[in-house]
């Protein structure tokens, strides 16, 4: 099972290379900012998981 935090840090970083890749620069800004706004969801949720989730997590990778 992935946590949170993990998904989230996903989307994040999904949404970054979509931004790099993207050629339009209003549609690259939103995706930067959706990025950022699912990096601090991240760690805002990480901040609630569980440390067996931290350490799972470590161990990946």
């Amino acid at each position: 099972m992935i946590s949170d935090s993990v998904y989230l840090r996903q989307q994040a970083e999904r949404c970054r290379r979509l931004a790099a890749d993207c050629s339009d620069a209003r549609t690259a800004h939103s995706l930067r900012l959706m990025a950022e706004d699912y990096t601090s969801r991240a760690a805002a949720a990480a901040a609630r998981e569980p440390v067996e989730f931290m350490l799972v997590e470590t161990r990946q990778g």
